[in-house]
């Protein structure tokens, strides 16, 4: 996986964000400690199942050198789990609402998440037909997934 970071230094970089706003803690990132802060990949990717969107927003909220740590959670529930049709076209909903949003922030900072992040999406093309079920609510997948392509085939880590 990416950023190998000692536990030390995670909890002083988690506290530091947290903290960051000071007397107001950042509660989305006090979530998003609680979900994958030292916990095994197993109950992050159960998390995921139970509710992607939440999970996609904590990602979402985190700082990039935590992002680029557990954004691999992500691209690991996308390819290597069996996701409910009815579910299909939401977690690829969140997937690539995030994605898009962390490439326009220049937020992927390891080689090897944007390797992982080009395969995820190469998952979800090869498999247009399952995740694209809910057009109508989501938006057409196969045009948001030829703009990230694009975007990654043009991004510079």
């Amino acid at each position: 996986m990416g950023n190998n970071m000692i536990d030390n230094e995670e909890i002083e970089v988690w506290e530091k964000y947290i903290n960051q706003g000071g007397c107001e803690k950042n509660l989305d990132l006090v979530y998003a400690k609680k979900t994958f802060f030292n916990v095994s990949k197993q109950a992050v990717l159960a998390s995921f199942n139970r509710n992607v969107i939440e999970r996609a927003d904590e990602l979402r909220f985190m700082p990039n050198i935590l992002f680029n740590k557990y954004f691999y959670f992500f691209t690991d529930f996308i390819i290597n789990q069996k996701h409910d049709e009815f579910d299909a076209g939401e977690i690829a909903s969140c997937f690539t609402s995030l994605l898009n949003e962390k490439l326009d922030a220049k937020a992927i900072e390891c080689k090897d998440l944007h390797q992982t992040v080009i395969n995820a999406v190469k998952f979800l093309q090869d498999h247009i037909e399952f995740y694209n079920t809910d057009a109508d609510i989501y938006g057409d997948l196969d045009s948001k997934l030829l703009l990230l392509q694009n975007k990654l085939s043009l991004y510079k880590v």
